[in-house]
């Protein structure tokens, strides 16, 4: 309720520019999150764990193409 009066009153306030278009974007995102807030509880997503665990897979796939790199340096010597 607080961020759709908020949301408005940056609307009102922001003159008509071309970046009104990319402040409503962004607002737009940032209601459509408050929205899927409810949902995410509903399946018991931890978005920090979710983000983290995503991170820490893309460190292990880019260790594990380091290693081969190196395994086939080692064998080319």
């Amino acid at each position: 309720m607080f961020f759709l009066l908020l949301a408005t009153i940056i609307d009102l306030l922001v003159p008509a520019n071309s970046m009104k278009k990319y402040i409503q974007f962004a607002v737009g995102l940032i209601l459509i999150l408050i929205f899927l807030k409810p949902v995410f509880y509903l399946f018991h997503i931890d978005m920090k764990q979710a983000i983290q665990t995503t991170f820490q897979e893309q460190q292990d796939e880019i260790f594990e193409k380091d290693m081969v790199k190196n395994n086939l340096k080692l064998k080319k010597k």
